[in-house]
């Protein structure tokens, strides 16, 4: 259950993403987090999907994951970095 809860704070937040200017008009950012949105989904789903369950690992990181999420969430607002990118 742990596992579901942070793939979905960790979906919640590439949505978020998704709906910024940045990921909007450039390619590579919204790959980046499209690509980490349907990882998290599966991981959080994975025993629907696949028929395990997470391990302990598992959960650790996706906690890693969304942790580094939520360090780099002061940047999101001056989110320029990569600009020119594609």
């Amino acid at each position: 259950m742990a596992n579901l809860v942070i793939c979905l704070a960790i979906a919640w937040a590439c949505i978020c993403r998704l709906n910024t200017d940045v990921c909007k008009h450039l390619l590579r950012p919204r790959a980046r987090y499209t690509l980490l949105l349907a990882g998290a989904l599966a991981s959080g789903l994975q025993p629907v999907l696949f028929g395990a369950w997470p391990s302990v690992g598992t959960v650790f990181f996706s906690a890693a994951v969304l942790a580094g999420l939520l360090i780099n969430v002061v940047r999101w607002s001056h989110d320029h970095s990569d600009a020119g990118n594609i």
